[in-house]
Parts: structure tokens; C-alpha cells; sequence
């Protein structure tokens, strides 16, 4: 490393080439894209035999697909301050559609052909226990081997809803043209049976499969995130057994209780369980949003980036305005160069909280400091608004370390330990007034 001129502020910290312990794992993700385009094309095959209709082919697969968007897109929405990679939320969704249904469809036909199970019994009993493990099983897969994926309960969230939305789309795609060939319900068949089984599971419930693997994301992000070795070994076991509980009280209602006790269930179960689900949702979004100005203003007291900058990197409308801006003052090099900064403030804050609440792992350090180094590399391009006053909302606005001292967790020497390392005036392409001062 070069010395450092005199009453220059010091560089910022050299950012590996590649996260330690980090392996190239493509091959994986494309083994999964690979994978969901065969089973797309088994999925419309599928539908066409049952259906022997190209008519009825297409109907089924419309409406499996459509309430997909909404479904998604809800998860999206909930990830936005720290977006998960969009291979790996394809992988979550291939996962539930090929092999978590698959894997379900082949064990529910065996125990059928084996045992002298009734329907109803299969239903209640079976299905619930191996499609939750089947399902869940994707999280842990990410929980031992992939480990930096998940890093908290709106992780497990994210991935686990997502693994649902894949097997609600196989197994529709089955009751569907089911339905349309008479096979569900000889008594009800063709486009009128199909549309009526859309209403019931694409309209009235498309986030039930979400819900019941939902609560076993919440354990697995637990478990990610807990410092008790106890709660560590417990809250997956318990988040899987609420799974099944739930999806067997929701099959139970439909093959045992009939019409009125499918109501009850859906009344008393699961509109309080989407609701909670929402609120719970909200809070852990809106608690995100605290934690990254909460990290951002320790990054402040290190030297890292300029306070004023803080609004632009945290709040949706401002960061979009911050883009506007910058598109009308430089054009699109612009608008780039503050679109590439925002994400790597914002993935720096959430690195940095994880490596001073003794989360980081042994990437956590590297990648942050990787990320100042992008900060770095894009801030002589970075045009912002001018400073905004906003109402104080972080810990370290009402005085005080945000992180206590001692932290839980803290940086070794020759990385990013918190002396001065980056903003001054004219540094960055602002314009500043002579004193710089905080306007927070």
C-alpha cells in the first residue's frame, strides 16, 4: 500500500478480488435455470395430455400463471432494502415447482399405492409432513452451504415464500387440468370446472402454500441469527412443525369437515394468518429501513460518506428523486453512477451492522470493505440534491454509539476500523458549504 500524502485523508482499504470462502457456484444456478425450462415444458405437456386440448392446455396454464405476479411481487416488495440476488430467487421458485413437487407428487402416489390409506387420510396426514420437508428442504440447503444468503427472519421469509409460490404453480397446474378432464370431480368438467377450482385456490388463496413454508423461513432466519446456541437448535424444528400443523389443518378442512368447517379454517385461520403475515411482513421491512440508517450513521463517525448523503441512500422516494436529479443534471452517466453508489452504500450499511452485531462471518469484513472501494471508484460521478432536513429516526441522531460499546462484534486491524477514510468537501462531486456540517 502507498503512504499517504500529509493531510490527505487515509485510502480506503483494499477490497479482495473475491469474498474469502467464496467458490464459484454458477453451475448450480444454471443447473436450476436448466432444469425449470424441462419442467416448463413437462408442466405444458402435462396439461395438454390431460387436457387432450390445445384450448384447455392454454386455460390451464393462464391460470396457474396469473396470480403469480401478484404473489411475487409481494415478496419483491418486502426485500427491497437488501434485494436477494434474482438467480437465487429463481432457484427458491424452481426448487418448490420441480423438485419440491415432483419429489411430493412421486412419495404421495407411493404411500398411496403401498398402504390402504384413504384419500382423506393422505391428505390430512401425509401430504402436509413430505411436502413441507420437501419444500423446506431448499432452505436448508441455503442455511449449511450457502449460509451468507440467509442472514435473518425477512431472508427466510423471502426464500421460503418463494419456494411456495413454485409448488402452488405445479400442483394448480394439476388440479386444473384435473379439473378440466374430469378427473377431479367426474360430475364437473371442461372450462367451467377449471375457472371454479381457479377461484377457490388462484383468487381466495394464492399465498397459502407461502404461509405454511413461511414459518419454517422464520426458523431458519432464527437460527441464522440468534447468538443462543439453544434457540439456534430449536427454532427450526418448531417453524417446520407449525408448517405441517397449518397445512394440515387447512387439507383436514377440505377432505373431513366439508363446506362449512373449509370456511371456518378460512376464516379463523388463514385471513388472520395473511393479515399477521402482512403486519409482520411490514415491521421486519420497516425495522430493515432502521437498521441501515442506523449503520449508516456509525459509517458517518468513521469517515465513510458524507451525513448529507444519508436520505438519498435510504428512503425509496428520496433515492428516486436522487436518480432524477442526477439524469437531469449529467444524463444517464449520471443517474448510473448514483444508482451504482446507493447500492453500494446500501449493501455496505447492511454488511457493516452484520459484522458490528458479531454477524459478519468470515465475508462480512471483506465485503465491506469491497463495497467501499465501489463507493469509492463511482463517487467523483455522484451528483446529489442538495441537502434535505429530515426528522432524526437513528440511534446515533439521539446521541450516543448506535452499537454500544463494546460492540459485539469489531474490525481487525488493517481494515475498515473506523478512522476517516473518504468524504471532504468536493470529494464526491457535491457542492458544499465550507463547514460541512451535519444537516440531519
Amino acid at each position: 500500500m502507498t503512504a499517504t500524502p500529509a493531510g490527505a485523508p487515509p485510502p480506503f482499504p483494499d477490497a479482495p478480488s473475491a469474498l474469502p470462502g467464496r467458490r464459484n457456484r454458477g453451475w448450480l444456478l444454471g443447473a436450476f435455470g436448466l432444469l425449470s425450462l424441462l419442467a416448463a415444458t413437462a408442466v405444458a405437456w402435462f396439461a395438454y395430455r390431460q387436457t387432450d386440448s390445445l384450448g384447455g392446455a392454454v386455460l390451464v396454464l393462464f391460470c396457474a400463471l396469473l396470480p403469480i405476479p401478484v404473489v411475487v411481487g409481494s415478496f419483491l416488495w418486502i426485500d427491497r432494502y437488501e434485494p436477494e440476488p434474482s438467480s437465487w430467487l429463481a432457484a427458491a421458485f424452481a426448487w418448490g415447482a420441480v423438485i419440491a413437487a415432483g419429489v411430493s407428487l412421486v412419495i404421495n402416489t407411493a404411500v398411496a399405492e403401498l398402504t390402504d390409506l384413504e384419500f382423506n387420510w393422505l391428505a390430512t396426514a401425509v401430504a402436509p409432513v413430505n411436502e413441507e420437508i420437501t419444500k423446506g428442504s431448499f432452505l436448508v440447503l441455503l442455511f449449511v452451504w450457502f449460509r451468507s444468503r440467509v442472514d435473518g427472519v425477512l431472508d427466510g421469509v423471502i426464500y421460503a415464500g418463494l419456494v411456495g409460490v413454485g409448488f402452488a404453480f405445479s400442483e394448480n397446474v394439476l388440479y386444473y387440468s384435473g379439473a378440466y378432464s374430469g378427473a377431479l370431480t367426474p360430475e364437473f368438467d371442461g372450462p367451467e370446472a377449471t375457472v371454479g377450482i381457479f377461484i377457490v385456490r388462484g383468487v381466495f388463496s394464492p399465498f397459502t402454500h407461502s404461509l405454511f413454508c413461511i414459518a419454517f423461513g422464520i426458523g431458519i432466519g432464527i437460527a441464522a441469527s440468534t447468538h443462543r446456541r439453544w434457540l439456534r437448535w430449536v427454532a427450526p424444528p418448531v417453524g417446520l412443525l407449525v408448517s405441517i400443523g397449518l397445512h394440515a389443518a387447512w387439507n383436514g378442512s377440505v377432505t373431513f369437515g366439508g363446506p362449512v368447517a373449509f370456511l371456518l379454517v378460512y376464516g379463523l385461520m388463514f385471513l388472520p394468518a395473511f393479515v399477521g403475515g402482512i403486519a409482520f411482513a411490514a415491521v421486519l421491512r420497516t425495522r430493515q429501513g432502521r437498521v441501515l440508517i442506523m449503520s449508516l450513521e456509525d459509517a458517518v463517525r468513521r469517515g465513510w460518506l458524507h451525513p448529507d448523503e444519508i436520505p438519498w441512500m435510504t428512503r425509496f422516494g428520496f433515492k428516486r428523486r436522487a436518480r432524477t436529479f442526477a439524469s437531469d443534471v449529467g444524463g444517464k452517466p449520471a443517474k448510473d453512477a448514483v444508482a451504482t453508489y446507493q447500492r453500494a452504500v446500501s449493501r455496505m450499511g447492511f454488511a457493516h451492522d452484520r459484522v458490528m452485531r458479531g454477524r459478519g462471518g468470515p465475508q462480512g469484513v471483506a465485503t465491506v470493505a469491497q463495497q467501499l472501494q465501489i463507493m469509492r471508484s463511482v463517487r467523483p460521478g455522484v451528483v446529489l440534491p442538495p441537502p434535505i432536513r429530515v426528522r432524526p429516526r437513528g440511534i446515533a441522531q439521539r446521541g450516543g454509539a448506535p452499537y454500544g460499546w463494546p460492540p459485539q462484534g469489531q474490525y481487525p486491524p488493517g481494515t475498515p476500523d473506523g478512522h476517516p477514510s473518504g468524504w471532504h468537501s468536493g470529494q464526491n462531486g457535491h457542492q458544499r458549504t465550507p463547514s460541512d456540517q451535519p444537516r440531519l
